[in-house]
């Protein structure tokens, strides 16, 4: 069973009891704001702010790399394991990005010499932990598990944590209703009004993060992409249709627009080109190197222009139709 998350901050009275009885809670999606944010109710609901640092840890880091199970899991069970310093006080652990809970892990590698097929493997040994050690210690575990649903990155459904987290309803699905996809309509469709509006939005829900600005940089190459293809400019220079996309466009399928999945993203974006010159979206495409430089500012920059102003007059730029056209 999937938890409907609660909004952050607008807990209800059943829902903090619900929060405190809970101890184990298994987050997943592609809104990683809400995710942070449910993650830090529940941290402050089992501890208080001066029984953090003693007794809070986290394992990896929002955004950080995959990690192996096998390699934290003993850590975590330790740290679950040991009985705090103040009598009332909960050990409470966060795991970030664990590989073996997503789809793209291969599931089928092969025991190592000397080990029984019946070992069980590191996802198993925590699912036994969770449902017959954790009930009986003064401890909470938050599994923070990450999606990106346009690269297919997903937690795997059949996972034994995952599968006992919707078994205890202790699943908590965030998925983003952003405006990004409707950004890029708008954008695509040359509504500067529009455009601005919902850049506006999603910059103020994402923060200072640089999401958005590498979103712009990498959406735009499918586009012009995908103009290359419409206008079939290769066959100018005699080369064939297999052979451009084989040969000269991006072997990674996220990157190359003739690869993407599912076939509706591939289909908007020849759509949007029929919009817009190949001379223009090169022009364009041009003028986004200082917001490709300053999306992450360097400490040694001796200045750093204000990339939101920079990032709006570009959209304003990219939207304008010359007179002629």
């Amino acid at each position: 069973m999937m938890t409907t998350p609660p909004d952050s901050g607008q807990l209800t009275a059943a829902q903090r009891r619900a929060l405190e009885r809970a101890q184990f809670f298994f987050l997943h999606g592609d809104d990683l704001a809400k995710i942070e944010n449910f993650k830090e109710e529940i941290v402050n609901t089992h501890l208080r702010a001066e029984e953090r640092e003693e007794n809070y840890n986290e394992y990896g880091m929002l955004g950080g790399a995959l990690t192996a199970l096998r390699s934290v899991l003993g850590d975590v069970i330790a740290e679950l394991s040991t009985v705090s310093f103040l009598p009332t006080a909960k050990r409470v652990v966060t795991l970030y990005n664990i590989q073996d809970f997503y789809e793209a892990r291969t599931r089928t590698a092969k025991k190592g010499r000397g080990q029984s097929k019946d070992t069980k493997s590191p996802s198993e040994i925590l699912v036994h932990f969770i449902e017959n050690d954790l009930p009986n210690l003064p401890a909470v575990l938050i599994i923070i598990a990450p999606e990106d649903y346009e690269k297919r990155r997903r937690v795997l459904p059949t996972d034994p944590v995952f599968a006992s987290a919707k078994r205890q309803g202790s699943a908590y699905c965030f998925r983003e209703v952003g405006p990004q996809f409707a950004f890029f309509d708008a954008l695509f469709a040359r509504n500067s009004a529009q455009a601005i509006r919902l850049w506006r939005d999603w910059q103020e829900r994402v923060g200072g993060s640089p999401r958005p600005y590498f979103a712009l940089i990498s959406q735009l190459r499918l586009l012009i992409q995908a103009k290359m293809v419409a206008s079939r400019i290769y066959e100018r220079r005699g080369v064939r249709f297999e052979e451009f996309v084989e040969k000269m466009l991006p072997a990674d399928e996220d990157l190359n627009v003739m690869r993407l999945s599912p076939d509706w993203r591939r289909e908007k974006l020849m759509r949007a080109s029929a919009n817009f010159t190949l001379q223009e979206l090169v022009t364009a495409y041009e003028k986004l190197e200082p917001l490709a430089k300053y999306a992450v500012p360097l400490a040694s920059d001796p200045f750093v222009p204000d990339r939101q102003l920079l990032a709006e007059l570009w959209i304003l730029e990219f939207c304008a139709r010359e007179e002629n056209q």
